[in-house]
Order: C-alpha cells, then structure tokens, then sequence
C-alpha cells in the first residue's frame, strides 16, 4: 500500500505545475516481517513483557521504520526510487513485505 500526498503548494498552481514540480520529498518506510515467517526477536520481547506482568500481549512482532528526505525530485519519481531501494537493499522481499509513504517535506 502506497500513499502519495503534496503538501504546501502555492495558490494558484495548475495541475501542470504539480506535476512537473521538482521538490524535496519526506518519505517514510514500514518494512514487516511477512506472516509465517518466525519472529525470534519479537518472540523474546513478548516473553519479556509477560514476565514483566503484561500477560495481555499476544502476537508481537518486530519491524523496521526508516524515514528519509529525497531532494529535488517529483513524487512519481520518488516513489518509483524508493520502490528501487526497497526491492534491491532496504528490505528482503523474500521474507519481509514493506510499505511506504511519500508526502512533499
């Protein structure tokens, strides 16, 4: 799931303009283990909190959030790189799903 939003654009612009627009784009990355994959990790924090007395957590799982900010570049761009760097380093599309988000900085 991908979300695109362009934030802070100046009245006026035509759908052109926003388009064509170069900005420095935020971009926020969710990267999860996919389900039936075994969470060793997640399974020792879980036993930790139980034995803490937070016997009410069930099904915990550890994943990574990045953020980062892309300079000079359109939102279509954007996604299309961050895709890029998902697939080729960020994440392991063999055992892990990732998500991101895309918003002007």
């Amino acid at each position: 799931m991908r979300k695109s939003r362009v934030q802070g654009l100046v009245k006026g612009d035509g759908l052109e303009n926003l388009l064509r627009r170069e900005v420095k784009m935020k971009v926020k990355i969710y990267i999860t283990l996919k389900k039936g994959v075994l969470d060793p990790q997640g399974k020792t924090v879980q036993d930790a909190l139980h034995s803490m007395g937070y016997k009410g957590t069930d099904k915990l799982r550890i994943g990574k959030y990045m953020e980062m900010e892309l300079n000079d570049t359109s939102p279509e761009e954007a996604e299309k790189s961050v895709k890029e760097m998902c697939e080729k380093l960020l994440a392991n599309p063999v055992i892990e799903d990732y998500r991101f988000e895309v918003e002007a900085a």
